[in-house]
């Protein structure tokens, strides 16, 4: 019974999760002048 509600709260967690990143994404679509952080790593790894 544990391990199920164990697995049920990292389902909230995976879908807590994937809200963020479509609001991260739709910031990414809006143009703005200051490039979001994510950006700006990724661009100083390249």
């Amino acid at each position: 019974m544990f391990h199920r509600e164990r697995l049920f709260k990292v389902h909230i967690v995976r879908e807590n999760v994937g809200g963020v990143s479509l609001r991260i994404r739709d910031n990414l679509t809006q143009p703005s002048n200051d490039p979001p952080p994510i950006a700006r790593g990724a661009a100083s790894i390249k």
